[in-house]
Order: structure tokens, then C-alpha cells, then sequence
């Protein structure tokens, strides 16, 4: 049962805001969510309320978030916020910000992206999706991030702050843009990603010993024919189900069978063609 307690945020200022992601803080968790065109905020309990505290590169409000993930992506055990922007074109936009904390017990955040180490590093598209993996099973994560019109990519960060694009290396390779990533706990092993395509089809990497292998024939999963604009994992007593949203094309609800493949069990009325974003 949810209660709504908004009364619990301190302001009530309008946000366009297109991503949220929570990670833990000095005094409890930190609410970070991005901002489309205006500043991002950073929310940390203040007594009995949430009160902002993003300023500076945290908050700029010069960029248009449209996701967010927070992981630790040097296993130094503060975690990193991932910041995928977009602008209004396809054809590029704002680059990423990828915030670390200089000093965990004093909140100093820098932006890695703008370390002279990685002046030729930044990434700029039109972004769409974000998602966290640990490919192998270490505590120290890898972010991958997609966009509009433009390959997938996936970003580690060297003990130097250097960010690489190892999605190549790494087996994570898709023909043209995706729309949503979801990352999977228990598919094969560590790190799982599901792809969901434009125009399809849809790619399942399944993680082998730290690289991906998105060869495997699921044809349900794949739907070939749909236009995936979402995806989630719903919970079914310690089994789950992918639920796919496409755009103006049957909704999924897909369930694993025992030959290790995936069956539509969505009924008419989740079925039904409508508007996904």
C-alpha cells in the first residue's frame, strides 16, 4: 500500500524532469533526479524533510536529462551518478555528465568527463537510456548508455579516471539506436542486458565470464515486429517476467518457459496497441 507524502519535499517548485536515481548518502539516501532544460536536484534528508542540494556542476541547468543511474564505477565504495543527456535534435546534444565524489564525507562532486584524461571522451548524442552492469561480479560497474540514431555504448573507469568505450570489446553491439535498457539480475549470471530496439528486434545479452553474447534466438523477445519504447521486470513469487511497451504495436508480457526461451502471456487488455513512451 503507497501513501502519498509529497509534503515530505521540501518546495514545491515545478520540475520537467526524465530520470531519478537513489544512492546512499552521508545521513541517509540522496534523490537524484535530472533535469530537462533546467537544473538537476539532489535531495537529502533534512531533519524530517527532503530539502535540494544540488548546486554547481551537480545542479547545472544548462543540459536535458533524459536518465540517470547511480552505481560505483571505481569499487572505491561511494557510487558515481551517470547523467545521459539529450537535446532537442537527433543528431547530437549535451554531453554526459559523469559525477563523482572527489570527498565522500564532504560532498565534493566533480564531473569525470571533464578530466583532461578524457578531453576526447565525451558523450555526446541523443540520449535515450542508461543502465548500470557489474559484468564481472567484482563490485565495480560499467554504465551502458544509448541513444537516438547511434551504437550502443558501454563506459568503465580506470583507476586513472580514464573513461573507455568498451562495448565492442565487451560483445555489446547493436544495429541501430535503442530506447530502453534494463539491466538483469539472474538471467545467466552477472549482468545481463536487455536492448529494447527501435524498430526492432529486440537483443538479450547474456553475460559469459565478463563478455556478452546477444547470438541467442529468443523470437518472442526479439519481436521483430514491434517499435519497444520500455521495459521492466516484474516480480512473479522469485521468477519474473519482462513487460515490453511498443509504440502504436502489442504490449509483451513475457514469461520464461523451460526450454530457457520466453512465452507472451499478456492478456487483451495489456495487449492492446497504444501510445508507449
Amino acid at each position: 500500500m503507497f501513501t502519498e507524502r509529497s509534503d515530505l519535499l521540501a518546495g514545491d517548485d515545478p520540475l520537467r524532469g526524465y530520470g531519478i536515481a537513489v544512492t546512499p548518502g552521508r545521513e541517509g539516501p540522496l534523490l537524484f533526479v535530472a533535469g530537462y532544460g533546467e537544473p538537476n536536484r539532489l535531495y537529502a534528508r533534512d531533519g524530517d524533510r527532503f530539502v535540494d542540494t544540488a548546486c554547481g556542476i551537480v545542479a547545472d541547468g544548462t543540459r536535458h536529462g533524459m536518465g540517470v543511474c547511480a552505481a560505483d564505477l571505481d569499487a572505491d565504495g561511494c557510487e558515481e551518478v551517470y547523467v545521459h543527456n539529450c537535446a532537442r535534435g537527433v543528431d547530437g546534444g549535451d554531453p554526459d555528465l559523469l559525477l563523482s565524489r572527489v570527498e565522500s564525507d564532504r560532498f565534493r562532486w566533480t564531473d569525470v568527463f571533464a578530466l583532461d584524461v578524457n578531453a576526447d571522451r565525451l558523450d555526446v548524442r541523443a540520449g535515450r537510456s542508461v543502465a548500470a552492469l557489474d559484468r564481472l561480479g567484482t563490485g565495480r560497474y560499467g554504465v551502458a548508455v544509448s541513444g537516438y540514431a547511434a551504437p550502443l555504448a558501454f563506459y568503465e573507469l580506470g583507476d586513472d579516471g580514464e573513461i573507455t568505450d568498451m562495448a565492442e570489446a565487451v560483445g555489446l553491439t547493436v544495429e541501430g539506436g535503442c530506447r530502453s535498457l534494463l539491466s538483469i539480475p539472474d538471467c545467466s549470471g552477472e549482468g545481463d542486458l536487455f536492448a529494447g530496439v527501435e524498430r526492432g528486434a529486440n537483443r538479450l545479452f547474456r553475460n559469459e565470464g565478463g563478455h556478452y553474447d546477444g547470438s541467442g534466438d529468443v523470437p518472442a523477445l526479439a519481436d521483430p515486429a514491434g517499435d519497444t519504447r520500455g521495459a521492466a521486470l516484474v516480480d512473479e513469487g522469485g521468477a519474473f517476467a519482462f513487460a515490453i511497451g511498443n509504440e502504436d504495436g502489442p504490449n509483451r508480457l513475457l514469461r520464461r518457459t523451460e526450454s530457457e526461451s520466453f512465452s507472451d502471456v499478456a492478456t487483451d487488455s495489456l495487449r492492446g496497441p497504444r501510445r508507449v513512451r
